[in-house]
Formats: C-alpha cells, structure tokens, sequence
C-alpha cells in the first residue's frame, strides 16, 4: 500500500516538473503557434489590400452632381464656362442637364470615366467639354465661385430656374424636334450656326457669348446696318426687358432651309420657332421666315433679319464700307 502510494506521487511530480519545463513542450505547440501568426498577418495584409481596392473602386455612385462645365469650339473660338447638374452612372459621366430643360446625352459622345471627379470629351459634332465634379444634387447650393465671378455682369437667378411648364410647352408641340436633328448637322453648316446662335436666347444673361458668332462689325442686323456685335447684343438684351420676356426656346427648321451661294458670303432662309415664356407667365409660339448672311466656312454671321435679304443688300452694304 505504502509503495503504490510512493509510486503514485512520483508520477505526479514529473508531470508536474514537466509542465513547468519549457523544453519539454510538445514542438509541434510552437510550430502552431507560428502559424497562427502568420495567418494573422496574410488575413491582414489581404483586408489592407482590399480597402485600398475599394477606395480605389469607390468612385462616385449613381445619381445627379453639380458640375463645372467648361465649352470650347474651336470652329468659331467661342468658349463658355457652366455650373451645371450632370449624371453619372457606374462612374461614367452620362448626361449635361441644360438650364432650359434640355440636355446633353451619351448618344453624342462616348461617355467618359469620370471616378476621379473630372472628365473632358468631344461630341459628335466637335464641341469640345471639360467637367470637374464640385458637389451633389442640381448645383441649387453648389454655384461655384469661379463661375459667379465670371457671369457677374449679368443676373443669373433665372439661368437657373427651370420653368417645367415652359419645358412641357415647347417640347410637346409637334413641330418641336431636337432629337432628330445629329445627322442634319454632319452636313449642314447653315444649320449648327443658326441652332448654336438661338441656343444663346435661353436667357439674357447668355447674350454676350452671341458676339463670338458675330462678324464685326454686322453688315444687318434686322433694321440696322453696320452695327457693331456689342451694339447688336445691347439690342437684343433690351428686348428682354421690354417684352417682358423671361426666356426663349428657339429651334430653326432645317427641313425647308435654303442656301444661296456667292463669292464672298452665303445667304441662308428658313422658318424658325420662337417659343417666349414672358415674365407673367404666359407662353407664347412664332414662327417666322429668318434670313442669315455667312462667311463661306459658315462659322461667322455678316447679317440677320426677319425681313428678306438679297444679294444686293449685302453688296450695297458691303460698298458703304468700302467707300469709308
């Protein structure tokens, strides 16, 4: 009994010494334990590489941002500069929303990555844009600063407000049909002059860019001849203010445009739609026969009029500044 007793109480001493004995530790013990560590690592490193790829990926997520549009055409060197709401869809810039309730789509470019917050494309038609993304939603708190010490000659409270009443007007009348008109423009040069030069009535605040398509001085402008570009800008301003007149949507028809051909100028007609949202509120659809007077390349406008213009009101014209 004595001697199982002794026998027991040694075998539990060298248990004992033995769990307090390093040495004698299992070696696998450490080999897991080093393991483990390094898996702790990889599992680390991976989350680290994977946030790193979504901030890469992260981009901006579908929706409407306030932008700063840049224009330039270099057909005519007018330039411009627009705060203005776009859309971005998997992080590709798909659409400009002008302040007159239209827009401008991918069906006229090829829609640029835009992840960084900036873009630049070409339209079909060769009007060069460049966008720098300042903020979210329709830009109502977003105007920029630069853009309000350009444009701050003019009022710009209207330029921004979109009449949806006015839009509903124009473009549910039958006559009014932008959309079918990107193949017209391939071929007819009247026409992108005459569209890009009404698309300027929008508000009186957008006027002074119309002195880009003008030669100066102006040859007729309606009732005047040799008008300077400003003296003709001045003009139309004013008759916002005397007609009351808060915004045009204008589109020319190009269907019936006809171009005659001279030496020096080419002389174009057609009849244009003059849709006038007056102050007031009420709106109001023209139409009337208008008459441009082009340089040859069909980017500078010498004269333009509602009344007929001839080959001999242009050369008597043209003599009157000769013999000065």
């Amino acid at each position: 009994m004595i001697k199982s007793l002794l026998k027991a109480l040694i075998f539990i001493s060298i248990i004992a010494m033995s769990c307090n004995n390093p040495s004698a530790r299992d070696p696998l013990d450490t080999d897991f334990h080093e393991y483990e560590e390094e898996q702790e690592n990889l599992i680390e490193e991976e989350e680290e590489e994977e946030e790193e790829e979504t901030e890469d990926e992260e981009g901006y997520q579908d929706g409407t941002y306030c932008a700063i549009i840049k224009y330039y055409y270099y057909k005519t060197g007018s330039s411009s500069e627009y705060t203005l709401p776009v859309e971005i869809e998997d992080n590709l810039l798909t659409v400009i929303h002008w302040p007159n309730g239209g827009w401008l789509d991918d069906s006229h470019f090829d829609p640029p990555d835009i992840s960084n917050g900036d873009a630049t494309f070409t339209t079909d038609d060769d009007h060069q844009y460049s966008v720098s993304i300042i903020g979210e939603g329709n830009c109502s708190q977003n105007r920029s600063r630069q853009y309000q010490e350009v444009q701050t000659t003019q009022p710009q409270s209207n330029y921004y407000t979109v009449n949806q009443r006015f839009v509903d007007f124009y473009s549910n009348d039958e006559m009014y049909n932008p959309h079918d008109l990107k193949e017209i423009r391939l071929f007819n040069k009247p026409f992108c002059i005459m569209q890009d030069y009404y698309d300027l009535f929008v508000n009186a605040s957008l006027l002074q860019q119309a002195q880009s398509y003008y030669f100066e001085p102006l040859l007729i402008h309606h009732n005047d001849q040799l008008i300077s570009s400003q003296q003709a800008i001045n003009k139309d301003i004013a008759n916002f203010a005397q007609e009351g007149i808060e915004s045009f949507k204008i589109l020319v028809q190009p269907t019936d445009m006809i171009t005659d051909f001279y030496e020096y100028y080419d002389i174009s007609s057609t009849s244009v739609n003059f849709y006038i949202l007056k102050n007031n509120g009420k709106q109001l659809k023209l139409s009337r026969k208008m008459y441009f007077v082009l340089n040859k390349t069909n980017t500078k406008i010498y004269g333009i009029s509602s009344q007929r213009i001839t080959q001999k009101n242009v050369d008597d014209v043209m003599a009157m500044i000769n013999r000065n």
